[in-house]
């Protein structure tokens, strides 16, 4: 895809004068088409400016016509851009640390200088000269790694992110909310990448709170990149199910209780997997009015929130080896209520698990009638899924065996996700069915409490 000599005369005019990120679509853009309405002759090569235009600013609804692009060229300069989005810059790392893709030159302008900011200058080799000023709200190139304490990092991200949010900005969202949202997200993308790219370098995840985003109102957002070089989506679900269309298997991968662990027909998932991560992004998306693209195995799956029932959903053709997430929501989003949205994901996971009546209760909030019986601190592996695991192992199931009841202290923990909770609480909850015993719930919030008995919900 060959962009027009007049654009490309455009673009190297005003990248100068480009903002360092932070827009999707630029304004001066949209006057230089206004420009070209006016002119019968130019007029007829206006579709193809548009094009051009969104791809230069790296806009989030091209990103088919992007990768197609970045694809076919030999050399890309990235000085040819008037804005760098976040995203892209990953995704650029990714082709870099692979040795695949492009040539890419990196030169002195603003796209060059944002991109070697964020990080991407040593994937170029060359070093990093600049000092981007905007660094409050921009959490620059790093890696996820297997063994790495990607809980710390999520947590750290959420907080400097929501840090750069201006009281102004949050006519309708609860700051703690938002951040909270934001954090959760953080962990089921870093670690879907660790649980089934099999990309022995892990993934790269970029983050920052941009002026606006996919929607180019000129309202501000926060967008969040995770991209690994792995096996694909396609090749992960593979392992259980017979899907042989990349299309069928990113449709797949927002579907609740559908995984690459485990065949469709076990909803409880396996001991650490319930097949709920992508899912629970996606209808996240679409309750705040957000944005998600998933790119992988060729094709792009893209889902546009509207708060409501009137989602839109579609595929293209992007080729991508890998897989990379893009998630986007509007920090001024509709989140009222962190709690009631969840619970709402929630039952809609539900009504595939189909929940059995008659299962033994073995959950129980009140703890006055507890009585004597070990304690366990939840906190101690918060949100560490390895962690949760071993201390179900060596710790908790043999004080079930014995057949004590079993009280978990939630106290510390300000927010569960879903992975979390069903690596922790999945085989305490069999095992406590199978020998007739309780588990106690102490110090659980109302978000921790929510998760809790989600999970008991499927189990």
């Amino acid at each position: 895809m060959k962009l027009s000599k007049e654009f490309r005369d455009f673009a190297k005019k005003r990248r100068d004068n480009a903002v360092l990120g932070g827009t999707s679509f630029d304004h001066a853009l949209k006057a230089k088409i206004e420009e070209i309405k006016k002119d019968p002759i130019k007029n007829s090569l206006l579709k193809s400016k548009k094009e051009d235009a969104k791809i230069m600013t790296s806009d989030l609804e091209s990103i088919p016509e992007i990768m197609a692009w970045i694809n076919s060229e030999s050399v890309i300069r990235l000085d040819d851009f008037i804005v760098l989005q976040p995203w892209l810059i990953t995704v650029i790392a990714a082709l870099l640390r692979k040795k695949k893709g492009p040539k890419i030159i990196s030169g002195d302008k603003n796209p060059s200088r944002f991109a070697n900011a964020m990080g991407l200058g040593p994937y170029c080799g060359i070093e990093q000269n600049c000092v981007y000023t905007e660094y409050k709200r921009t959490v620059k190139l790093s890696s996820i790694e297997k063994g790495s304490n990607y809980e710390r990092k999520a947590s750290e991200i959420s907080k400097l992110l929501i840090e750069s949010v201006d009281a102004d900005e949050l006519q309708y969202t609860d700051a703690t909310d938002l951040k909270d949202t934001i954090y959760y997200v953080l962990n089921e993308l870093m670690r879907n990448v660790i649980q089934h790219s099999e990309d022995p370098d892990g993934g790269l995840l970029i983050a920052q709170k941009m002026r606006s985003g996919y929607f180019g109102d000129s309202k501000p957002c926060v967008q969040i990149t995770v991209v690994d070089n792995g096996i694909g989506i396609l090749k992960s679900l593979q392992t259980f199910h017979k899907i042989d269309d990349p299309e069928r298997a990113l449709l797949a991968s927002v579907k609740p209780h559908f995984s690459g662990a485990f065949p469709e027909e076990r909803i409880g998932g396996t001991d650490v997997n319930a097949g709920l991560g992508l899912f629970m992004i996606s209808e996240i998306a679409k309750e705040l009015g957000g944005y998600m693209a998933i790119c992988s195995s060729g094709k792009l799956l893209s889902i546009k929130g509207n708060g409501d029932e009137n989602n839109t959903t579609a595929i293209k053709d992007a080729p991508f080896d890998g897989t990379f997430v893009v998630f986007e929501i509007p920090v001024n989003c509709t989140l009222a209520d962190y709690n009631e949205m969840l619970k709402r994901i929630y039952a809609k996971a539900e009504e595939r698990s189909q929940k059995k009546k008659h299962r033994i209760p073995v959950i129980n909030f009140d703890t006055n009638s507890m009585g004597e019986c070990k304690k366990f601190l939840v906190k101690a592996c918060a949100e560490n899924v390895t962690k949760a695991k071993q201390s179900v192992d060596e710790l908790l199931l043999p004080i079930l065996r014995n057949k004590q009841n079993l009280c978990l202290n939630f106290t510390g923990v300000s927010i569960a996700t879903q992975s979390f909770a069903h690596s922790l609480l999945k085989r305490l909850i069999v095992e406590a069915r199978r020998r007739k015993c309780t588990l106690f719930i102490e110090g659980a919030n109302a978000k921790v409490r929510d998760a809790i008995e989600f999970v008991d919900g499927y189990v």
